[in-house]
């Protein structure tokens, strides 16, 4: 059984695997944004992309097959909303 801890180490591995599949995660949000602004007809953050995608993967795991997969997910969405509030919060200093 995976501790806690080893969930988020995988969480990790999965951002970093993806950024060499996906591109960097900074870019890949912000550009989803982006669109979703544009499909919206309002501002959508990159915090608020990462949020979204927080409740997809809550939606699989509620009404699909919860999987570890869903929740490590998760987690790397929450840290990389995370690192995008603490850069935005840096610019405004």
């Amino acid at each position: 059984m995976p501790t806690p801890e080893q969930v988020l180490r995988d969480a990790a591995d999965i951002v970093s695997a993806r950024g060499e599949t996906h591109g960097d995660w900074r870019l890949n949000i912000t550009n989803t944004a982006e669109l979703w602004s544009h499909l919206l007809h309002r501002k959508i953050t990159p915090a608020e992309v990462c949020m979204m995608m927080i409740m997809l993967k809550c939606s699989r795991a509620v009404w699909g097959s919860p999987t570890p997969e869903h929740f490590k997910d998760i987690c790397g969405y929450g840290a990389i909303a995370a690192a995008l509030i603490s850069d935005e919060e840096t610019e405004t200093d």
